[in-house]
């Protein structure tokens, strides 16, 4: 992680540049003694010109957990920063507001305006799920981000990859094939090698089970017709704005699911008296 202090007038910026992204830390105030250089600060992060994958991929976050005060100037600094961000194809996020800000923000229905990010502490990574980072490997993102293209999907962000089923692909079809199923993640594609994979079940059960895939495929198992669609499909219609991805009509497909019951790996382990509840994590 690379980090680069800058500090115009009563405000500090720390930079911290991951692949894809540049989230600044702001500490202190924005307003009009120093609008000006937070701006040219901001625009500068800003190549003039990207390639369609680096366009989607690469974004800005602007952490403002520690900005104690926004005037009406530094209101407007937020907006042309993000003006400028658009024109050049970046992702500009807004995170960690303060309630005095975010007040302030919802007041002038700048919050309609903005995408809120999410933001971790300064050598953390959005990108990875919390306790398991280092645990899996990950698709490379600008990979899966071409074969999305590839495949005619419309892609809202490369990392982590979000991208919806183009509205063509949905017309006369049923079952939506796997390359043009939409994407909703939250988080890194974790590339799993199938020959070490294991579904391990512990805890309170009489005969804790270290599943491969193979052993998977052997068990019985149910095929069944389902269509999944993402809680914000639509999104981008909406007005006002809201904030989230900002989906079309394309964040739903159909598929044909084969798996085995969760009941028949349970049975198998034998779940003992007095649990109420499962987790399931990956490592």
């Amino acid at each position: 992680m690379a980090t680069q202090p800058l500090s115009p007038g009563g405000l500090k910026l720390q930079l911290e540049e991951k692949p894809n992204e540049t989230i600044i830390h702001c500490k202190g105030k924005i307003t009009a003694e120093n609008l000006e250089v937070f701006q040219r600060e901001i625009r500068d992060l800003m190549p003039e010109s990207r390639d369609p994958i680096a366009a989607i991929a690469y974004r800005i976050v602007l952490d403002l957990s520690n900005v104690t005060h926004v005037d009406s100037s530094g209101l407007g600094a937020l907006l042309g920063a993000w003006t400028a961000a658009r024109d050049k194809g970046c992702d500009l996020e807004i995170a960690n507001l303060n309630p005095r800000v975010e007040k302030l923000v919802e007041i002038t229905k700048l919050d309609t305006v903005f995408k809120r990010g999410r933001i971790v502490a300064a050598g953390g990574s959005p990108s990875a799920p919390p306790g398991v980072e280092g645990a899996l490997t990950a698709l490379d993102p600008e990979e899966a981000c071409q074969q999305a293209i590839d495949a005619g999907m419309v892609v809202h962000r490369a990392d982590p990859l979000n991208c919806e089923t183009a509205i063509p692909a949905l017309i006369g079809g049923v079952v939506m094939p796997n390359a043009r199923f939409y994407v909703r993640n939250h988080f890194q594609i974790a590339n799993v090698d199938p020959s070490t994979w294991r579904l391990n079940v512990v805890g309170l059960v009489k005969r804790p089970l270290s599943l491969s895939l193979q052993d998977l495929v052997k068990m019985p198992s149910q095929a069944q017709f389902v269509t999944l669609e993402c809680a914000g499909n639509g999104r981008s219609l909406l007005s006002p704005r809201v904030n989230g991805e900002q989906w079309n009509l394309g964040a739903v497909s159909t598929a044909e699911w084969t798996g085995v019951p969760l009941a028949e790996v349970l049975d198998r382990a034998g779940v003992k008296g007095g649990c109420e509840r499962g987790s399931i994590s990956r490592r």
